[in-house]
């Protein structure tokens, strides 16, 4: 779905309308893809919960950092895997990478790693 904002601010209204088209209508030379973190263990809860890699602490990112690594490590992999198979249908000028919270460290530490010069980054709450 996309919205349409600047309608809603050129008829002054709080408004907004939504087009309930997929994205790839309006943005047809996109690809659009949003991959879902895996499972993986948790030290600090001992659970099988979906997450990029594990984090003991979201407050004190120090804490404990040495358990981060490897699994950052694992989930550039998964991008780049990823990104192995979409560079067979569009440049890599022409994909922004993005992601929510953990998404958007794994997609900006991809960026910087792989040493590819993306459109660009997008960031949900990151």
């Amino acid at each position: 779905m996309v919205i349409d904002i600047q309608m809603a601010i050129e008829r002054k209204t709080d408004a907004i309308t939504v087009d309930p088209r997929p994205l790839h209508y309006p943005f047809p030379t996109v690809r659009w893809i949003f991959p879902s973190a895996p499972n993986i263990h948790s030290e600090r809860t001992g659970q099988m919960i979906p997450q990029w890699f594990d984090t003991w602490s979201t407050i004190n990112p120090d804490e404990k950092p040495r358990g981060q690594t490897p699994g950052l490590q694992r989930t550039i992999k998964i991008i780049e895997a990823l990104l192995e198979k979409e560079l067979k249908h569009v440049p890599h000028e022409r994909i922004f990478l993005g992601g929510f919270g953990h998404g958007f460290a794994a997609a900006y530490a991809a960026c910087f790693c792989l040493k590819k010069r993306f459109a660009g980054l997008i960031s949900f709450n990151g």
